[in-house]
């Protein structure tokens, strides 16, 4: 078997390339013919590109699988979403709505055809009719309504998935689509090994951290309200933006929330930013709506033994109980904040709690998302699909 290999790769900034790069070791020991394809400038040691995607042109053909790594960012998966449109593969689903990259692929650059297309291919008559409401009021946009991925889902040889959330979303699409649920893969990976005075953070605060690229799904607007209630208790509780979030617009800029925040900015090393986490007490990643997207964020947490709290949806809603705390999100963003704020009250006050999540999110981890265990599903995968198309 002859696998093409088609994702971004460090140092480009998207969990996709950090997915890639934990992967790729593990997958070559499966596969014996394994070629890494990527738009990244230079070597990714320990690989080697084969090439950029436009010399996997010339070769397509002479691989038994292409696989293809699509997310919804238009600056990382472009050019590999139009490969896998023309030269049909394997598609690694990392975000399984794709209306983010689809609308930013074509409203984003003025073309208001290419989105009519896209939603009458999905939707029909409805979708054109939505397609223009939207349009005209870019805060319609159905992004988390609409999937927008069917003519990917149609051409491909079959699509991967990271959770079960997602595979359901797409036989209920395309019943009689070929498709595997593949957990991500989990490192390992170290953080540099720094004390909080050494990352600027304060020593005795009781530190809750969001942490990741801006996104208005993760909620850090209401994980800093619930910070600030909590803190006028307790005022050694700080809230900790670690990445580029504090630069998202939705985020309240009144005193009480403020005055509780602490930012980083963007860090550009891995190994630092797991520092961060590795210095919180507590990390909170919620994704609401979600988008039907795995978490790295989530699994790199529970793997340093930290007590994590999520939003009850989607892949983080299949995470064992027991293995961190969950928020259900009631559409009321008061509510909301004030349910979060009791988690966060709660495990300040209690340390066996705290070290009880840890224990067994890390345990989980270590069980469920093990790379070499990931890439031997990958090649379980593609041999039962290698057999039903080729024989």
């Amino acid at each position: 078997m002859r696998l093409a290999y088609v994702s971004p790769m460090p140092p480009q900034r998207t969990g996709i390339a950090h997915y890639s790069a934990a992967l790729l070791p593990y997958l070559a020991a499966e596969f014996a013919e394994l070629d890494l394809y990527s738009d990244v400038a230079g070597s990714s040691p320990p690989w080697v590109l084969a090439g950029s995607l436009d010399s996997l042109v010339d070769r397509w053909s002479d691989y038994t699988f292409c696989l293809y790594h699509i997310g919804n960012s238009k600056a990382f998966h472009t050019s590999i979403y139009r490969m896998a449109l023309e030269y049909p593969g394997v598609v690694v689903l990392h975000d399984f709505f794709l209306h983010h990259f689809i609308a930013d692929l074509t409203l984003g650059e003025g073309d208001l055809p290419g989105y009519l297309r896209e939603m009458a291919y999905a939707e029909g008559a409805n979708g054109i009719e939505r397609a223009y409401r939207a349009a005209e009021d870019w805060h319609t946009l159905p992004l988390f309504e609409i999937p927008l991925n069917d003519r990917l889902l149609d051409v491909s040889l079959g699509v991967m998935v990271h959770s079960r959330y997602a595979l359901n979303q797409a036989l209920e699409r395309r019943p009689h689509l070929r498709t595997a649920y593949v957990p991500a893969p989990y490192g390992p990976e170290t953080p540099d090994s720094l004390t909080r005075g050494e990352l600027g953070l304060p020593e005795e605060a009781f530190i809750v951290t969001v942490a990741g690229m801006p996104n208005v799904a993760k909620r850090a607007d209401l994980v800093m309200r619930a910070v600030a209630a909590v803190a006028q208790e307790m005022p050694h509780l700080r809230c900790l933006l670690v990445g580029d979030l504090s630069a998202e617009p939705s985020l309240p800029d009144d005193p009480i929330s403020q005055e509780t925040v602490l930012s980083t900015g963007y860090v550009p090393s891995l190994s630092r930013f797991l520092a961060f986490l590795d210095a919180s007490d507590l990390i909170v990643n919620l994704r609401f709506p979600t988008v039907g997207e795995a978490s790295a964020l989530t699994l790199r947490a529970l793997a340093l033994g930290k007590p994590v709290i999520v939003s009850d949806a989607g892949w983080y809603a299949e995470l064992p109980n027991g293995s961190c705390l969950k928020l259900t999100h009631t559409g009321d963003s008061e509510a909301d904040s004030r349910a979060l704020a009791g988690h966060i009250r709660n495990l300040v006050c209690d340390p066996e709690a705290r070290a009880s999540l840890g224990a067994a999110g890390q345990a989980y981890v270590k069980r469920a998302h093990d790379s070499r265990t990931v890439a031997r599903a990958y090649r379980t995968t593609l041999d039962v699909w290698g057999a039903e198309i080729y024989g």
